[in-house]
């Protein structure tokens, strides 16, 4: 999928959404992994927003449910049971950012789709550089009107882009 790609002023919208997001997954990946570390599970697995099993080196014992379908030793918790339920109430609680959560962040830019894709608002920094990349739909009947472009940004070519990318590569 198509992207334009912007670079994001220091102090502007697009630099706080970038350093908001960072901050709420940092602090919801390390609350998935310190419940499974609390629940004794060696590792936390997601989809999406969700965790979505723990890893265990032995049975977890009745307030947990294997899924067989998942690979050995990964439970999800057992809602038949009141202890399992009570930790999935944990599970629960733990929402992790996504990409459709930057979007929103930023104001727009989320849901394109395009062909078979649906892209969203993303964003990675490359050196001392906040890049936004926004999808760009791909419409041969009709109308490919600009993309939504994000706060407090300056549009790069994509020269300039590769460019930035390569100076930081080496």
């Amino acid at each position: 999928m198509e992207r334009k790609y912007y670079l994001a002023q220091p102090g502007g919208k697009s630099m706080e959404t970038i350093t908001t997001w960072r901050k709420m997954y940092k602090e919801a990946t390390a609350a998935a992994y310190a419940l499974g570390q609390e629940l004794g599970a060696s590792f936390v697995y997601r989809r999406g927003a969700s965790i979505s099993g723990f890893l265990f080196d032995r049975d977890p014992g009745r307030a947990w449910r294997p899924l067989k379908d998942q690979g050995k030793g990964l439970y999800m918790p057992n809602r038949a049971t009141s202890i399992g339920k009570n930790i999935m109430k944990k599970v629960n609680a733990i929402k992790i950012p996504i990409s459709s959560d930057f979007a929103n962040l930023l104001g727009g830019g989320g849901f394109i789709l395009s062909g078979n894709e649906i892209g969203y608002a993303s964003f990675e920094i490359i050196g001392d550089a906040y890049i936004v990349g926004i999808p760009v739909e791909d419409n041969p009947y009709g109308d490919n009107s600009d993309p939504f472009i994000p706060p407090d940004t300056t549009p790069l070519k994509l020269s300039e882009y590769y460019a930035m990318k390569e100076a930081v590569e080496g």
